[in-house]
């Protein structure tokens, strides 16, 4: 159904929709499939917040920007006077969960260091700017906020049915970390394609007038 609308007037709405679809989906099928699992699986709600900050800024944009397709702004239309109310609840979702677990901040703050550091050594340091101007390097920077947005659910699914398979511990860690990247990526890749890439302007085309 997500990818029927993308090729419609409404194609655009699907990016702030499918991250609430797609949780609230994923929260069913845990209940029928491994109603336990919730109970032991701490990342869903920090997975939940992602999404609700990802369709709390869609909707932003939507309010302050009119560099977005037109069919977007012409869908939300009747909703204009609540856009605000709607990303305010949103965020307040997203916040509430995050600081409901403190472990996934530390996280939060641990691997934003990381990258600071790295953003801040890239410029004085050669090697490290060439390590990192490789193109797969570049390639995984150019859909890395599909991956931020993306990778949660991914692990989440995995641990749903690795946790419904008779395997053992070690094998299940094993496949867990080495597949989980590939599948993370790979659903990222996807996800930026289909609802990320609408939404980067395109390039205008050369003027008929331009100098040969």
């Amino acid at each position: 159904m997500i990818l029927a609308l993308i090729g419609s007037r409404l194609g655009v709405l699907a990016a702030v929709v499918f991250p609430c679809v797609a949780t609230l989906a994923f929260r069913a099928l845990c209940l029928v499939v491994a109603p336990d699992f919730l109970n032991s699986a701490v990342g869903f709600n920090f997975s939940l917040s992602r999404w609700a900050e990802f369709a709390a800024g869609m909707l932003a944009a939507a309010i302050v920007s009119r560099a977005l397709p037109e069919a977007f702004f012409r869908v939300l239309r009747p909703l204009k006077p609540f856009l605000p109310v709607m990303v305010v609840a949103l965020l307040l979702l997203a916040w509430r969960i995050e600081f409901y677990e403190p472990s996934s901040v530390a996280r939060i703050w641990a691997w934003g260091a990381v990258g600071a550091a790295l953003l801040a050594c890239s410029a004085s340091l050669p090697l490290l700017e060439r390590v990192l101007g490789w193109r797969p390097f570049t390639a995984l920077g150019t859909v890395s906020y599909s991956l931020y947005l993306a990778h949660g659910a991914v692990y989440m699914a995995m641990a749903l049915l690795l946790s419904r398979v008779e395997i053992s511990r070690d094998l299940r860690q094993l496949i867990f970390l080495g597949l989980g990247p590939c599948f993370a990526i790979t659903f990222s890749v996807l996800f930026f394609w289909v609802f990320e890439r609408p939404f980067l302007k395109k390039p205008s085309a050369p003027s008929e007038h331009a100098a040969p």
